[in-house]
């Protein structure tokens, strides 16, 4: 419409002189409401480019708004999507926590055949200082040597390959063999979490050797030694022989270590899964212990653990028992895992009371 009507205003310049009265008089008015008409027109025809840029204004800023919007939502969503990562690798860092000791306890063996190749000073180095930080639940204190083979002349005549031991002393006292086992258990099983081999050597070895290498004390004892090193690829005759004379690959069924109340009445799997620690018993069934006798008994009660020593002759000089030693393995093992899986235990030594076989003697306790 305003397209026509500008055209029509160019239609009636017409020179008006050379019309009568009449014809100027219409042509005039004519002219006049055409040119009223195209004013408003203008008028509207501004109002709507100015609406159209308002519009367009509008809609930029709607669409701005829209866009910081969804933005924000992008945002809120990454942002909630990372938190979600974290808190899943958290839980994944949780999960391999609880489940790292336990496999580490399933692929440990004990190993006497080496590759002969040593173990770099960085790596000692690194055993040295978690060394220096275990403490046993009887703060009992625990020295560990680390010692080298060709520098202090030793060996032993069940190993092969191996170029570094590591041994500990303890001051002689009530309980002390029990706080060496567990003590010398948690530096062994951090060392087999770095891929390394390691055996509990008790009788096989020059003991006056290895307690002269680490200068033992009249008050002291060293009931063990191990050597450190990485596993060579085939197992030596000796260790062949050693593992089948020992039954290395072969444990007591659960029944038959774990008891409730009483040791009349077996531990079922299902029972110590009901009670959250079938795992914690698991590791103590499969802990090392001096050949392979796996001395420790436990009886679950309603408030706690308790474990026991079966006694074997042989074990005990008069000075240490290597039994205790083997109970002192099994309480790290069992604590070690419930610490993994987030319970918490009071360590205890006070006797249940609770009736025992023959050559059957209490150890300790853990409440929960």
């Amino acid at each position: 419409e305003h397209k026509e009507l500008n055209q029509l205003h160019d239609l009636v310049r017409i020179d008006t002189e050379k019309l009568d009265i009449d014809d100027r008089s219409f042509y005039t008015n004519k002219v006049k409401d055409i040119n009223l008409q195209k004013a408003k027109n203008d008028r509207i025809w501004e109002e709507i480019n100015n609406a159209g840029d308002n519009a367009e204004r509008s809609l930029r800023e709607r669409e701005s708004k829209a866009i910081v919007e969804v933005k924000n939502e992008v945002l809120a969503r990454c942002t909630f999507l990372t938190s979600l990562g974290y808190e899943l690798q958290r839980m994944i860092g949780e999960l391999d926590s609880k489940t790292k000791f336990i496999e580490d306890v399933k692929n440990r063996r004990s190993v006497r055949t080496f590759d002969g190749k040593g173990v770099s000073n960085e790596v000692m180095d690194d055993l040295k200082e978690y060394a220096g930080s275990i403490v046993n639940p009887y703060n009992i204190p625990v020295e560990f040597v680390f010692l080298n083979k060709d520098e202090y002349g030793l060996s032993s005549p069940v190993l092969s390959g191996e170029k570094e031991y590591i041994a500990a002393k303890v001051k002689k006292g009530t309980n002390a063999d029990v706080a060496y086992g567990y003590s010398f258990e948690e530096l062994l099983m951090y060392a087999v979490s770095k891929d390394l081999g390691t055996v509990w050597i008790g009788g096989t070895m020059p003991r006056d050797k290895f307690e002269k290498a680490i200068n033992l004390k009249e008050d002291e004892i060293m009931p063990c030694m191990s050597p450190i090193g990485y596993v060579a690829g085939k197992m030596g005759m000796k260790e062949v022989l050693m593992r089948k004379g020992v039954k290395a690959d072969s444990r007591y069924d659960f029944t038959e270590l774990f008891f409730t109340n009483n040791f009349e009445t077996p531990l079922t799997e299902a029972k110590a899964d009901e009670l959250g620690i079938k795992t914690a018993l698991e590791a103590v069934r499969l802990a090392p212990s001096a050949v392979n006798k796996q001395p420790w008994r436990v009886i679950v009660t309603d408030n706690g653990v308790h474990f026991y020593e079966k006694k074997d002759k042989g074990y005990d000089n008069g000075t240490y028992d290597l039994q205790k030693v083997d109970l002192g393995i099994a309480l790290y093992h069992f604590e070690n895992q419930c610490r993994e899986e987030g319970k918490k235990l009071t360590f205890k030594l006070a006797d249940p009371g609770i009736a025992t076989p023959e050559k059957t003697e209490y150890v300790a306790s853990y409440a929960w």
